[in-house]
């Protein structure tokens, strides 16, 4: 789960400079959509989810504010996809 959780905070901020790249042009009307960010552990997605944070994983805990940072701004968003 916390391999997924890194993977989940490292494309997040990938995802974020395209987004702000498309913002700035001013031939752009409207916003450009958030980035879907599949995963197929259902844990990781409920920890990001979570409103309170669990303080036994203190390793992750940045990643964890930056990724929740990311979901609640609109930048990118966590999906579940069932694995083969």
């Amino acid at each position: 789960m916390e391999f997924e959780y890194v993977v989940s905070e490292k494309t997040g901020t990938e995802a974020e400079w395209p987004k702000n790249l498309l913002i700035n042009i001013p031939v752009w009307k409207r916003l450009a959509p958030f980035m879907f960010i599949h995963c197929d552990n259902q844990a990781t997605i409920a920890r990001v989810k979570k409103k309170i944070y669990n303080r036994k994983s203190r390793h992750i805990h940045l990643r964890h504010k930056i990724v929740k940072q990311l979901l609640n701004d609109g930048i990118i968003s966590l999906d579940y996809v069932r694995s083969l």
